[in-house]
């Protein structure tokens, strides 16, 4: 889990991270680092298929870079 959450560039933390289900599309493995650039993060090839833990990660890193944003880190 948290290999598919490192290294999500700027850009991509700046638009909100999404799990691909939710941002409605299929992260092919080879493009993973691309669509971590736009916020989108692959989940669909996780053990137990599950989403709802990726998505309260997600949640995490966007409260935590709206907060960084308010306080001017960013």
């Amino acid at each position: 889990m948290k290999k598919r959450f490192s290294l999500i560039p700027e850009s991509g933390l700046n638009v909100g991270v999404k799990v691909d289900k939710d941002a409605g599309v299929t992260v092919p493995t080879n493009s993973i680092n691309s669509y971590k650039e736009q916020g989108v993060v692959k989940t669909s090839d996780v053990m137990t298929g599950a989403t709802i833990t990726p998505r309260a990660v997600a949640d995490s890193i966007n409260a935590a870079v709206e907060f960084l944003k308010e306080e001017g880190v960013m």
